[in-house]
């Protein structure tokens, strides 16, 4: 990811440069810089030392072109960053590494990461299908980067190292990967993104609380009530889809992938194939059903798959209110652990209760919250108070990454070894990653001395 200032040796990998592969079966690469020039290849795979482990089959593209004369460095967002291949496309950001990155998912468990995009040039969105040729960002220099340039991956099943054999053989533009040599120029024909055989309706898609009604031969309309942008949890959306002006004899059927908090739900294909006879349709609707919904922002991407190629029929994205977990006063303190596991479904509870918040000198002290139904990425934080004074404060050191589905529970606890006499008092914090930082959640008092009655754990 960084420039190359000197020569870097490195021993452990053996680079070949034979035509006869058979393990990559991703699609066919361009040169993500634009096509009619010469780019200057900055780093080759194991040339550097971000070049290697997980992240080998990695290329560095300078900022030059070879029509400019070597040394014409074009600087930072110049330079148009384009898909290698369509895909649908990811938007990450990264302060130490990759800095402002996009990730294009080709199917088939391929990828290609674009990194060290110029700021706020990123012209996708998460969850958008993206065409060979299609402007991704600006080369850039966010991130780990000493100079403007294009830091340029691919990946199988999310890894990059020399030794994937489903990496063996992949080309850019007609060349070996690593067949690339430093501080050469080779040639891009990546182009203008291939246009729609078809129109799209500006109006479309849309997104519905109502089932689509369908007015029948010999229009074949379908109409879509009650137009949302906003569903409420539990809530079903109907989202549509309509194309225009399909040419005679353009087969086709719809695919769709729908996609929460930038994470994929599923991609599916939603109808049977269209067979167009000689004097093409008017145009062609399909549409997606979801269940259940819950809190977030939702985007759906819409796929025509004909017989002469997948295009990109429009995006729609709507927001799911809702809280994000639900609290039912449920912070307790126990004694002698906490029991739970994936044989009791991750739903954790006090080995042994501590009878009216009182412990024995010497004993553990357990604190043990609960959430239900829980949306959002989270975690928590802990504040403790003895005889009304702050002791110490503590911070779960991770986010509890929840899935698209969310979770049904979501537990902490925290524990005091050897705890000495005292009022006592925990407070609980809780932060959701949605911007607003901590938030207090509950408390809950207890009480250390020798009027307890000690319990023996074993």
């Amino acid at each position: 990811m960084m420039k190359k200032l000197f020569i870097f040796a490195v021993p452990f990998y053996v680079l070949s440069t034979s035509d006869v592969y058979a393990q990559y079966t991703g699609p066919e690469l361009l040169m993500p810089l634009p096509g009619g020039e010469s780019w200057n290849v900055n780093v080759i795979p194991g040339g550097y030392f971000t070049h290697t482990g997980e992240d080998f089959y990695s290329i560095d593209f300078d900022d030059d072109k070879e029509s400019d004369g070597v040394g014409n460095d074009l600087g930072q967002g110049v330079v148009d960053v384009l898909a290698s291949a369509q895909g649908i496309a990811s938007v990450y950001y990264d302060q130490y590494g990759y800095g402002l990155y996009v990730v294009v998912d080709h199917g088939g468990g391929y990828d290609t990461l674009y990194a060290h995009c110029y700021p706020n040039s990123v012209e996708v969105l998460n969850g958008e299908f993206v065409y060979r040729g299609q402007v991704l960002c600006k080369l850039g220099n966010t991130g780990n980067s000493n100079g403007a340039h294009l830091h340029f991956q691919v990946l199988y099943n999310g890894d990059s190292s020399s030794w994937n054999p489903a990496l063996d053989g992949v080309r850019v533009n007609g060349v070996q990967f690593l067949s690339f040599q430093e501080y050469n120029f080779y040639s891009s024909s990546n182009f203008a993104a291939t246009i729609n055989p078809f129109n799209l309706n500006s109006n479309y898609p849309i997104a519905c609380g109502d089932y689509p009604i369908g007015t029948g031969s010999p229009n074949w309309d379908y109409l879509c009530y009650n137009q949302r942008d906003t569903f409420q949890k539990g809530e079903t959306a109907y989202v549509m889809v309509k194309i225009e002006d399909i040419p005679s004899y353009m087969n086709h059927h719809f695919e769709a992938g729908i996609y929460k908090d930038g994470d994929e739900l599923w991609t599916s294909q939603i109808s049977g194939t269209n067979v167009v006879g000689a004097g093409g349709w008017e145009d062609a609707y399909s549409w997606v059903t979801i269940n259940n919904l819950t809190p977030g922002e939702y985007t759906v991407s819409f796929f025509v798959d004909t017989d002469n190629g997948y295009y990109y029929a429009g995006s729609k994205e709507f927001l799911v209110s809702g809280q994000l977990y639900e609290y039912y006063d449920s912070l307790t303190t126990c004694k002698c652990g906490i029991n739970g596991g994936q044989n009791t479904n991750w739903f954790y509870t006090c080995r042994v209760n501590s009878s009216g918040n009182i412990f024995y000198p010497g004993e553990t002290a357990y604190g043990l919250v609960r959430l239900h139904n829980v949306y959002s990425d989270h975690k928590y934080r802990i504040f403790v108070y003895r005889n009304g004074n702050y002791q110490w404060e503590w911070e779960l050191p991770f986010w509890n990454e929840v899935s698209p589905w969310g979770w049904q529970y979501s537990h902490f606890w925290y524990q005091i070894p050897n705890i000495g006499l005292g009022n006592w008092e925990f407070r609980i914090y809780l932060e959701m990653n949605d911007g607003y930082g901590f938030r207090y959640l509950d408390s809950i008092p207890f009480w250390v001395s020798y009027s307890a009655y000690p319990v023996n754990c074993n």
